[in-house]
């Protein structure tokens, strides 16, 4: 039970209560016309009202604080022991605070001596005011709570002390230090020691008190919780430690007023008000004392108003007291009218007037949640959750608005007491219920986005492998213009030109199919791993939504654990039916929470039009083999005797069935032919001699080759050496 009350400043709180000066006959009618008037719709009026009703409740019950302490003294379960610490002086807290100093400061790295270095120099150069000497501590204490090097912390917490042994926040933070990570008795001397710097701090009470319950000194742990509630009736974490305290002894009528108390002080956290509360609700169902009906039937009053002896819990609450004389009164509706309503059983609570938390069905894969109709069907739910909430709010206005059928003598009776309970109570369950769903909201706020990022990331892949994609299926085009075009070498109708033609046919098929693998390879696997990523955030928003729905369902579950027991005991029609309609109020408000929670949008996963089974796409297929293309599928070749060749001077003319050449030789031989049936030019470039007899001449030559074809592609490079002869 250790409460890390460092943050709180030290300070004490003068209360007082002025004494109204109406009657309660002038109040009462003032609370029945805010009820009836105020537009419950509104949340500003509704807000408004009901602090109006709570000042108004407080004056006709004599400004008496409504939790007031006087628990009983039950036998602990185990026996306590008397602890006997005495309080600390000043040079002595100077040397515990010089010592833990040395020993911390010889932890730290450089970098955090050097920053807690620089803010001892800043202090000193105020020359340790009371707001330097303050600042220290409280960063210490900042340290302590939310950072992650206790000995960072302590440096500055003992510092503080060293420098000022006499400022009370800084040895009460000093001492907090001490109880949560060293000696609990040193920490109690220290805290003995602040408390005699000021005595009236319900903080520094509560730490001793808090020390005391660790050492198991269970009576001067009580003192001590019920003396700082003395200094500030409110002060939640005084009520929370005895009933952490009144749990660890049995005490279960005592643990369940301050549990009470802690919840309308805010000074329990909501996950303690629920284990506390389950605690003290198995421990009364297991007794077989007169307890066990604790939680159930809480005031059993008698026919006289008074309630049993052992009755704490209504004297506690002073519920055993008749608030107004039984002839004040609203009779009942029913042919006892004349039975004072104090000598009337408490109408129950109707087990169906309780709210249940629907059914949220969650699927497991985003593509039924937004292509498989569930979220349509989360928003179809959150539309008649809101047509419910409207009929509800209508009905509600009609019962505020309605007007209590009493006798003409008789005066409706307020419960003021019960009512502000009821009215604490659902303040809280608001508070905590919206503070849930915005730590849901917060932790799935980023999840759309983040999956708009895969898919932002898909769609830019996917658009640079259709562009590969296009520039293949390009490149496989040209390459078969280009095949085409050789094919023309063929003499037309051959059966070569057919076979190259099928051959330029069949590597297009190939090349474009293997343009598609490829593009379907890349793009089915990015985006099944879109897909993949995307169910992964959708997955997170699953989880969250279920831990978000199970909280809201405990809210729920407690709202009515904690205000029937208030509702029973208002005897009215009246008030009854209106806080019955008040608590499914807040009810309708938790299970909204949820219904909004529900229903989260998501983008629809993406969908490849090459599938989801990027398998096929793995294996590359084989190359497809060509028709061979012989001699005798080519045609007949020109006869060597159809080949002609005419000299010109030191020039030469050819030409032969399919091609024409000229060339000259005279030392520098070079000549250019072109060949109509292949369809290409070849060029020479080299060194030769010719020579002349009548009417013959020869030459030899000796080059390069080169022949290229009608695309500009050069289909032939290499040697030649020639010798011919002609005549001219």
């Amino acid at each position: 039970m250790k409460y890390l009350l460092l943050l709180v400043a030290v300070c004490f709180w003068n209360v007082a209560v002025s004494q109204s000066t109406q009657s309660t006959d002038q109040i009462r009618p003032q609370m029945a016309k805010i009820r009836q008037t105020t537009d419950w719709n509104d949340p500003a009026a509704a807000k408004k009202a009901n602090e109006e009703i709570k000042k108004l409740a407080q004056q006709l019950s004599g400004g008496k604080s409504t939790f007031n302490i006087n628990p009983t003294s039950a036998t602990p379960k185990s026996e306590p022991v008397n602890v006997l610490v005495k309080a600390t002086n000043k040079d002595a807290i100077v040397k515990i605070a010089d010592r833990f100093f040395k020993r911390s400061y010889k932890q730290l790295d450089a970098v955090t001596k050097n920053r807690y270095d620089n803010e001892f120099k800043s202090a000193e150069k105020e020359k340790f005011s009371t707001g330097s000497v303050k600042k220290l501590t409280s960063t210490g204490a900042f340290l302590f709570q939310f950072g992650n090097d206790p000995d960072e912390a302590c440096v500055y917490m003992a510092s503080a002390v060293k420098i000022n042994p006499l400022d009370t926040l800084s040895v009460n933070n000093f001492g907090a230090y001490l109880r949560m990570l060293d000696s609990t008795k040193t920490a109690l001397s220290v805290h003995l020691y602040a408390n005699s710097l000021f005595t009236q701090s319900p903080v520094i009470l509560t730490q001793i008190g808090c020390s005391y319950f660790e050492l198991k000194d269970y009576r001067k742990a009580e003192d001590y919780f019920k003396e700082a509630l003395k200094y500030n009736p409110g002060f939640g974490q005084a009520h929370t430690a005895l009933c952490e305290l009144y749990l660890q002894n049995g005490r279960w009528k005592d643990a369940l007023q301050q549990l009470f108390a802690a919840v309308v002080g805010n000074g329990m956290s909501y996950g303690n008000a629920h284990g506390s509360f389950g605690m003290i609700k198995n421990a009364a169902q297991n007794s077989s004392s007169g307890n066990s009906s604790l939680t159930s039937n809480i005031t059993a009053q008698n026919s006289s108003g008074k309630s049993d002896s052992n009755d704490t819990k209504g004297d506690f609450w002073g519920e055993n007291k008749l608030q107004i004389p039984p002839e004040d009164m609203l009779s009942a509706l029913d042919p006892d009218a004349n039975i004072p309503d104090n000598e009337k059983p408490a109408p129950p609570v109707p087990s169906d007037n309780h709210l249940k938390m629907p059914d949220f069905p969650l699927v497991s894969k985003l593509e039924d949640w937004t292509k498989g109709g569930a979220f349509g069907e989360a928003v179809n739910g959150y539309q008649s959750y809101m047509a419910t909430l409207t009929s509800f709010n209508s009905e509600f206005q009609k019962v505020q608005q309605a007007q209590p059928a009493i006798p003409p003598d008789a005066i409706l009776r307020d419960y003021p007491n019960e009512r502000f309970a009821i009215d604490c109570i659902l303040e809280y369950f608001r508070y905590q219920s919206k503070k849930e769903y915005k730590t849901y909201a917060e932790k799935v706020a980023p999840l759309p986005e983040q999956a708009g990022w895969f898919i932002e990331d898909y769609f830019k892949k996917h658009e640079k492998y259709r562009q590969e994609f296009e520039s293949c299926l390009k490149t496989s085009y040209d390459n078969y213009e280009g095949c085409m075009a050789q094919c023309e070498r063929y003499e037309a109708g051959s059966a070569a030109r057919e076979a190259c033609q099928q051959n330029c046919v069949e590597q297009k098929k190939y090349s474009d199919s293997e343009c598609n693998r490829l593009y379907c390879l890349h793009d089915c696997n990015v985006a099944n791993d879109c897909n993949s990523n995307m169910n992964g955030v959708f997955g997170q928003y699953h989880r969250q939504f279920a831990e978000h729905k199970k909280k809201q369902q405990e809210l729920l579950d407690d709202l009515y654990a904690f205000t029937d027991k208030w509702l029973a005991k208002i005897y009215s029609p009246y008030w009854s039916k209106i806080y019955a309609y008040e608590i499914n109020r807040e009810a309708l408000g938790i299970i909204g929470h949820v219904y909004v929670a529900y229903q989260q949008a998501f983008q629809g996963t993406v969908t490849s039009n090459c599938g989801l089974n990027c398998s096929e796409y793995v294996i590359q297929p084989p190359v497809p083999i060509g028709k061979v293309i012989t001699k005798e599928m080519q045609g007949k070749e020109c006869p060597p005797m159809g080949k002609h060749k005419f000299g010109f001077g030191p020039c030469d003319l050819g030409f032969d069935c399919e091609s024409i050449e000229f060339g000259c030789t005279e030392g520098i031989s070079a000549s250019i032919k072109r060949n109509f049936k292949k369809k290409t030019t070849t060029g020479f470039l080299g060194v030769g001699i010719k020579g002349d007899a009548g009417v013959l001449s020869a030459s030899a030559k000796l080059g390069i080759e080169i022949t290229a074809n009608d695309n500009n592609e050069v289909e032939n490079v290499g040697g030649k050496m020639d010798v011919s002869v002609s005549t001219g």
